[in-house]
């Protein structure tokens, strides 16, 4: 970075970095600054995306509830790939770049998805069903 802090970097190329215990002290805040983001670019703990343990984040799952498009790396989460609408994964920087362009180019689209998404996968009745249903079959004398 040639001397250039790692904040001033990614603002130089539009980024906006911001100090969370300032801008997100409590949940209506927090819930206001989701819903005034255009989109979230997360990136997980390389552990997660090596393991293709599946990890998701409950912060995305609140950007898609907004309506919100996420860009995330590829953990192996099996309700997403690298080219579905609303939910963009990628493995590397070429992708991760690709995947922002593609949401800045079809935002509208992207938005709706991320709310289906949301509404399919954890949807509180979705989320509750799968629960219950997991524990009665633990529940449940091996033969």
């Amino acid at each position: 970075m040639g001397g250039q802090s790692a904040q001033a970097t990614v603002a130089a190329h539009g980024w906006d970095v911001r100090n969370p215990i300032r801008h997100i002290a409590d949940t209506d805040a927090y819930r206001r600054y989701i819903q005034e983001s255009k989109a979230e670019f997360t990136v997980s703990k390389a552990g997660y995306a090596a393991t293709r343990s599946g990890w998701f984040g409950d912060r995305s799952a609140a950007y898609l509830a907004s309506g919100r498009p996420v860009v995330t790396l590829d953990t192996g989460w099996p309700g997403a790939s690298g080219e579905t609408g609303g939910l963009l994964t990628f493995r590397n920087v070429d992708e991760a770049v690709e995947r922002i362009a593609d949401v800045n180019s079809r935002y509208a689209f992207h938005c709706r998805e991320a709310r289906r998404i949301a509404e399919e996968c954890f949807a509180s009745h979705t989320v509750l069903a799968s629960l219950l249903e997991q524990a009665s079959a633990a529940e449940r004398p091996l033969r």
